[in-house]
């Protein structure tokens, strides 16, 4: 779960720790990142999940070819 803007958390009404509380109790391994775009805050986090995604994404494709064949 993406929550960006948190460099306006102290400007807004917006109780993070119960919006995070919430969503895991939906999803108790569920992975949160709180994101800035204007400072760059947990910008590099986000990136590395995303490429670990990619690079799991590439090893199920390419198991799944191999099965194929």
């Amino acid at each position: 779960m993406v929550i960006n803007k948190i460099d306006l958390l102290p400007y807004v009404d917006y109780d993070l720790a119960t919006v995070k509380k919430f969503a895991l109790a939906v999803n108790p391994h569920l992975q949160i990142f709180e994101l800035s775009s204007r400072t760059g805050e947990g910008l590099d986090a986000w990136c590395e999940w995303l490429q670990s995604m990619g690079r799991k994404g590439k090893r199920a494709s390419s198991l799944a070819q191999r099965v194929e064949l």
